[in-house]
């Protein structure tokens, strides 16, 4: 599978999302607008249109988008319009996991010190028995450095761009542990066979 011909058809099919869901907000606009004897019914059904069409456009672009920049000591990520930017400190990612839901990716980035952002939790028991990799992965590491507290955040939004993403982590953090399903997934983007 080539990662970026994923991104280029993503990109396109949001633009026909975006398109196609302006063309029918502003139609019904129009119509309100153009037609002002028409029964309220109508007038109650098109305003309705109007709002879900709104919404439903709203909710593809802010599930669809993450922007990244990596910088000489931190990776800045923004997922969503709405969503704040996560900072990641290079020398500080501890671990990186991905976890396949579905048809997208979900990127499991944990750091070894305490971040001022909402973005990150502590690393606790509950999140440890969820996600029995890690767990695995992380007990062996750990091992080391047992009295270090951890925190997580997970990469949601973005689509094919996780892929790209995860490849820029693999190859800035170089102290960062990758777990089986990271390294796959790199590979997948780089089109080197498994």
């Amino acid at each position: 599978m080539n990662i970026d011909k994923g991104i280029r058809k993503q990109n396109k099919s949001i633009k026909r999302f975006l398109f196609s869901g302006c063309f029918i907000f502003f139609v019904s606009l129009i119509l309100l607008i153009s037609l002002p004897k028409l029964y309220t019914a109508l007038k109650i059904s098109l305003i309705f249109i109007q709002m879900i069409t709104l919404i439903m456009v709203i909710s593809k672009v802010e599930n669809n988008y993450l922007r990244y920049i990596v910088n000489y000591d931190k990776i800045l990520v923004k997922t969503g319009i709405i969503d704040l930017t996560t900072v990641m400190r290079k020398n500080k990612v501890f671990m990186i996991h991905t976890r396949d839901e579905g048809k997208d990716l979900n990127i499991i980035v944990i750091i070894s010190s305490k971040v001022k952002k909402r973005n990150f939790k502590e690393v606790d028991k509950r999140f440890l028995e969820e996600n029995q990799d890690i767990y695995n992965n992380i007990g062996s590491i750990k091992g080391k450095k047992a009295s270090e507290k951890y925190y997580y955040t997970i990469i949601v939004g973005g689509g094919f761009y996780k892929y790209k993403l995860l490849n820029d982590i693999y190859i800035n953090c170089e102290n960062a542990f990758f777990s089986d399903e990271a390294i796959k997934n790199v590979k997948l983007y780089r089109n080197i066979e498994i």
